[in-house]
């Protein structure tokens, strides 16, 4: 896969059983390897180093909430906030429960550098302008 020169990797954590397997898969290519980590409700799948060690982290990261995946419940703000914070200056995106407009604001203004969305486009909850207003930088004041 990675031979072709746009590819991006993506691994999740709940495919990971030992940290040494995911530092050779992203030693292979470390900034186009994205990290997924996986939830199923509070329980973190996958080695739980790879969770409490912000430093095993490439640069882009996925919080991946699967029991929110099409569920209506919203995304995960609190875990999402915890780890963003932790994050220093890799990007965090968000999956799993994005609902609408409000949900797309609310993880813009918690510093989610992205958001993978599905259900709600599908649904058609969220439109175009949706998209382009939440892609918007903060003002100053924010």
């Amino acid at each position: 896969v990675l031979a072709a020169p746009v590819t991006t990797q993506i691994v999740g954590s709940a495919s990971i059983e030992r940290v040494s397997e995911f530092e050779d898969i992203a030693s292979e290519s470390p900034l186009r390897t994205v990290l997924s980590l996986d939830f199923r409700g509070e329980e973190f799948m996958g080695p739980r180093r790879l969770l409490d060690d912000e430093s095993l982290w490439p640069d882009r990261v996925i919080v991946m909430t699967l029991a929110r995946v099409g569920s209506g419940e919203g995304p995960d703000l609190d875990r999402l906030g915890s780890i963003i914070a932790r994050a220093g200056k890799r990007k965090v995106y968000a999956a799993g429960g994005v609902r609408n407009r409000a949900d797309l604001m609310a993880l813009r203004d918690i510093g989610a550098a992205g958001v993978l969305v599905a259900s709600a486009l599908h649904e058609g909850a969220i439109t175009a302008r949706d998209i382009k207003d939440a892609a918007a930088p903060l003002g100053p004041s924010r």
